[in-house]
């Protein structure tokens, strides 16, 4: 009887794990939900390969908003390689640097918690190897 709450709980873990890592990219939660129940380790391992979906921007439905941006002090548009505003004469540089560190971040943190989702998912099989010896 172990054994069956065993696989039973196992299940669920590999229907979770991919629908949890699906939902922070974007995708459908109840979609991976299911494919996890159903395929496991293979819906595990898709929804830690797949791109993040992206949403279509204001700029990609309207080209002529590519060649300006807001300046984020004074909201008057300036050109996208402008490094000082021409109205409010603020530097930009500034800003462009903390969103590079902050991409950096997420990055490790995705990093993380794809080790964790691995690390949960072998500690699984490792139980259920023991507990069937």
């Amino acid at each position: 009887m172990e054994v069956v709450y065993l696989l039973i709980g196992l299940s669920v873990a590999m229907a979770l794990i991919p629908a949890y890592v699906a939902k922070s990219k974007g995708r459908s939660f109840g979609q991976f939900l299911i494919y996890g129940a159903m395929l496991g380790p293979i819906a595990i391992t898709h929804a830690l390969v797949m791109k993040r979906q992206t949403v279509t921007t204001r700029s990609e439905i309207h080209p002529s908003a590519e060649e300006s941006k807001k300046c984020p002090y004074c909201a008057e548009r300036i050109q996208q390689e402008a490094i000082v505003c021409k109205h409010c004469g603020r530097d930009l540089l500034e800003l462009s640097d903390e969103r590079e560190t902050l991409g950096t971040i997420r990055l490790s943190h995705q990093n993380f918690q794809i080790g964790l989702f691995v690390g949960v998912f072998l500690l699984t099989m490792l139980i259920v190897y023991l507990s069937t010896r």
